[in-house]
């Protein structure tokens, strides 16, 4: 169980106006990522990558976790988007 979790990775981005770390947790309606800072009461809400899984199941993973736990800033669509959007 630990190696899995080990295994999983966060999308994290350099905040151009603070200079600080943030969790990507979606984007917008303008395509603008949505972020957060990544502490742990944020966590349920952070775009979740397995290393040795592909796109499909990265996505229901992240789709199902929301589903569980709904955070309104991440819905079901957006992870898609986010997933298959170029």
């Amino acid at each position: 169980m630990d190696e899995k979790i080990k295994d999983q990775e966060v999308l994290l981005v350099k905040d151009q106006k603070d200079e600080n770390l943030k969790a990507v947790t979606g984007r917008d309606e303008k395509g603008e990522l949505k972020t957060v800072p990544p502490t742990a009461e944020h966590e349920q809400s952070f775009l979740k990558f397995d290393k040795h899984s592909n796109a499909l199941e990265n996505f229901l993973s992240n789709f199902m976790r929301q589903f569980k736990n709904p955070n309104p800033s991440l819905t079901g669509k957006n992870i898609y988007e986010n997933i298959f959007a170029s």
